[in-house]
Formats: structure tokens, C-alpha cells, sequence
């Protein structure tokens, strides 16, 4: 009795860690692009691993130092096309914000709207 309960839980572990590691069509490197309030264009250098990953603005205003570094994001794939994109700017900095994106695949391209509802496109990098 004792042996088969092991052998069930090392199944229940071996599964989960299976189910925990297998990714999505969405994982890997993304370049995203979108235009400021102030008509500057800018982007961000995005991994998605599964319902993780990070998310690196490309510039930063020097009076902000929430944005400009390797960011924490939580993924969450809404359906096999559409996929909400929280960014945990407050993880890494005390005070600072968390901002998100909306984002839907159309023809291997994410587009959709930044929290700010800045219009967003992420392209395989």
C-alpha cells in the first residue's frame, strides 16, 4: 500500500512539473513598438515564458526611474489569440505602478493597446 501511494505521488509530481514547464505559441522574444503622448516612437525588448516573463523599455525619462530596466511580467493568454500583459514595474520598485497591455495575434503580429490606451504591435524578434 505504502509503495503504491509513492508511485503515485512521483506520477503527480512528474506531471506537474510537465504541465508547469510546457509553454505557449506565444514564448519567446518580442519587439514592441508604440508612439508616446509626445509623438516620440519607443519600444521595449519583451520575453514571454509561458505566464511569465520580462519586459525592457528601450528608453526611459530620467525623472522616472520605474521604466528603463528588466521588468517582471505576468502573462495571461485570454484565448489562443488574445493575451493580457500585466507589467510589475511595482516588483521591482517600491511606489512605482504596474502598467499593462491588451494584446490580440493577427498574422504572427501582437497588436493591441497599452493600460495608457497607446496603441501597441509586437513583432517576433
Amino acid at each position: 500500500m505504502l509503495n503504491i501511494a509513492r508511485a503515485m505521488m512521483v506520477l503527480a509530481a512528474v506531471f506537474s512539473a510537465q504541465a508547469m514547464g510546457q509553454g505557449t505559441a506565444l514564448d519567446g522574444k518580442w519587439a514592441a513598438k508604440f508612439v508616446l503622448p509626445s509623438g516620440m516612437s519607443t519600444g521595449a525588448a519583451v520575453v514571454i515564458r509561458g505566464t511569465e516573463g520580462t519586459w525592457t523599455s528601450h528608453s526611459a525619462p530620467r525623472n522616472n526611474p520605474c521604466l528603463g530596466k528588466e521588468t517582471q511580467i505576468a502573462v495571461d493568454q485570454t484565448s489562443t489569440d488574445a493575451v493580457s500583459i500585466k507589467i510589475l514595474y511595482s516588483k521591482r520598485l517600491t511606489g512605482c505602478e504596474d502598467g499593462s497591455a491588451s494584446l490580440k495575434l493577427v498574422d504572427g503580429v501582437l497588436k493591441g493597446h497599452l493600460g495608457a490606451g497607446l496603441p501597441v504591435e509586437l513583432n517576433r524578434d
